[in-house]
């Protein structure tokens, strides 16, 4: 694996920083950190200096990277003692959501998947619409090949944890 320069790294830090600050409810664009400042990392840090009363240049100076560590971890702060929700429980073993079927759950699994989007290759962007429809059980199948799970494109318990896990690794990247 190739270590990252310096300037990346701290891309990289900026970027997971506006995303900390999105999750915990900024409205901010979505990024996807991976150490390069593109046009959206740029349109990030403006909107951000903007809600900080910090002129809009979309670079990051010495007052925007102390503004923005301190928000990060103001943010991160507030987060952290979030209680967990368990959705999936609900279902028995053996059970599966398959193809066609609408649920509340599916909503929670679309917003997953839709998370993991630019994450994943292969995923296809999907409606929330809480149906288990064509494109969302080819992305769960897709995930399923990527995990050596059965590719039903259902969702079982398996594919469940596997999700979550997918997911809750992507959004607490240290």
């Amino acid at each position: 694996m190739r270590k990252m320069n310096d300037r990346r790294k701290a891309v990289y830090t900026v970027q997971e920083w506006l995303l900390t600050l999105k999750n915990a409810g900024m409205p901010l664009p979505s990024i996807v950190p991976d150490g390069i400042f593109d046009k959206t990392t740029e349109e990030a840090v403006r909107v951000f200096q903007g809600l900080s009363g910090i002129p809009q240049t979309g670079a990051v100076d010495e007052r925007t990277w102390n503004e923005l560590r301190i928000a990060a971890l103001e943010a991160k702060k507030a987060v952290e003692g979030s209680v967990p929700i368990y959705p999936f429980d609900c279902m028995k073993a053996g059970m599966e959501i398959t193809q066609g079927e609408h649920c509340d759950l599916m909503y929670i699994v679309q917003a997953m998947l839709r998370t993991l989007e630019g994450h994943y290759k292969g995923l296809e962007e999907q409606d929330m619409n809480g149906t288990c429809d064509e494109v969302t059980s080819g992305n769960i199948r897709c995930l399923q090949k990527l995990w050596g799970l059965r590719e039903s494109g259902n969702i079982d318990v398996n594919t469940w944890n596997m999700l979550a896990c997918a997911y809750n690794e992507f959004m607490n990247r240290e």
